[in-house]
């Protein structure tokens, strides 16, 4: 949840090395925490969410450092819908509705950022 598709798309290696050197559980415990208090989830889909991410995140971690960027991103993506296919079935429809809207929220202030990032890269280089 809190790795967006933008985000790993411009810098999934280094993503999947910072995860690496994080406690997993603890980051799925802040995330299965932050949905239950956004969502109202139930104690068997905090449970259930819990287990998503772990196995999420386990096989983004598992991805290959030497696939190419075309790979990368038809693995990420098909392990972003396994996940959210699986996370809809556990959510009830207004959850549902309320994370998406979530979700499209981070994804575009994470778009926002990269461009700004990006905006800035390019100023820096025309000052040279």
């Amino acid at each position: 949840m809190l790795c967006s598709l933008a985000l790993l798309l411009c810098g999934m290696c280094t993503r999947a090395q910072s995860l690496s050197s994080l406690n997993l559980d603890t980051l799925v415990q802040r995330e299965a925490d932050s949905m239950l208090l956004r969502l109202k989830l139930t104690e068997k889909q905090r449970e259930t969410v819990k287990s998503l991410q772990q196995a999420y995140y386990a096989s983004v971690l598992a991805l290959p450092a030497t696939l190419t960027v075309d790979e990368r991103t038809t693995r990420f993506t098909a392990l972003v819908a396994k996940r959210d296919a699986s996370l809809r079935q556990a959510l009830t429809e207004a959850q549902w509705a309320v994370h998406q809207a979530y979700m499209e929220q981070r994804m575009q202030a994470t778009q926002q950022a990269i461009s700004e990032r990006r905006n800035r890269h390019k100023q820096q280089l025309q000052n040279q």
